[in-house]
This record gives C-alpha cells, structure tokens and sequence, in this order.
C-alpha cells in the first residue's frame, strides 16, 4: 500500500478585519485622556454614568460610530449574517503602566472590536488566543507560541473587527510618557 496523494488544509480560520480610518484621532484622544484625569480605572466599561459622560462631548462622535457600524456591516456581510437590530455599544480605556486587560471575550453580541485614537510603539499589543488551544492540550507538544497567539501592534487609527468568541487580552503596558498613553475605544458590535 502506497500513498498516492496528500493534502494538509488549516479548518476553521478564524476572521480578523483590520482597518484604517480617517478621524481627527489626536483631538479624540486628547479628549479621552482629559476626562480620565481623576478618575481610578483604566476603563470606563464598568461604570455607566461615566461612560455616558465621556459620550455626550465626544468630538466626531457621529463620525466614528459611523466607521463602527460600517466595518461591522462589512464584516457581517463576509460571514453571510444577517443585519442585526440592536448595533453598537462602546466604551474607553486609557492605559497607563502596568495597566492591562485579562483574557475574555464578549458574550451575547456578534462582533467584538476596538479603535485606536492613540497607539505608537510604546503601546501594549492586543493578543489574541487560538480558539483550538483548549483542546490541544497535550495532544501536539510541538506546536509553537506564535502559532497559539496573534499580536497586534496597534497603530493611531486601526479599527480591529473579530468574532466576539475569540478571546483576547492586553498584556501589562510599559511606562509612557504623559500624553502617550494607549487609548483605545473598544465596542460591541449586533446582539445574538
């Protein structure tokens, strides 16, 4: 018995949309940064009041959720979904030193993303996990770590769609000087 013929294919890619977009990013993450200043968290995710406060000033508001919920469109298109009802939520993190976000993912909404009004090369990268790598365990002892993670150096102006199971996390920031800390707009994008 001989083998005649062989093929290796990778099942199941996971989708990442990366996209650049035209916002005045210094004047919104000069304003993000202000309204952090006092403030304890390095996001505003976990407090409402706040989150809507930063929101109703917000310069080119109309125009980045624009950007949002066009790059969402698109994305749902690609993948043959359907237009949702409910859209779009977000929320502001400012990182700091040792500021960082565990691994999670966003349950109960069909795109997750983020939009970078500031990042340089100081910027904690964004990583995201292999949804195989819970099965794997110790089944293929040779697989590399950059096969089981992705990193994305983020860039002022990226707007990053992905699929809101994949999980993903922020690795501790470095020390930035004043005025350059990362500053991330992170949203929801369609309910399931």
């Amino acid at each position: 018995m001989m083998i005649n013929h062989f093929e290796f294919r990778n099942l199941w890619p996971t989708p990442l949309l990366k996209t650049r977009v035209e916002l005045p990013h210094e004047e919104i993450s000069d304003y993000v940064r202000e309204k952090f200043v006092g403030f304890d968290e390095y996001t505003s995710y976990y407090n409402e009041d706040f989150n809507s406060h930063i929101k109703q000033m917000l310069p080119h508001r109309e125009l980045m959720e624009r950007c949002m919920i066009r790059g969402g469109d698109l994305f749902l298109k690609e993948r043959n979904y359907g237009v949702p009802e409910e859209k779009l939520s977000y929320w502001f993190s400012v990182y700091n030193e040792a500021d960082d976000h565990c691994l999670h993912t966003h349950p109960n909404t069909l795109i997750a993303g983020t939009y970078y009004p500031y990042a340089d090369d100081m910027s904690a990268p964004i990583r995201f996990r292999s949804p195989t790598l819970v099965t794997q365990m110790h089944s293929e002892p040779r697989i590399e770590p950059d096969d089981l993670y992705h990193n994305h150096e983020p860039h002022t102006g990226d707007m990053l769609f992905w699929p809101s199971w994949l999980e993903h996390e922020v690795r501790p920031q470095k020390r930035v000087d004043d005025g350059k800390s990362r500053v991330a707009i992170s949203f929801n994008f369609g309910r399931c």
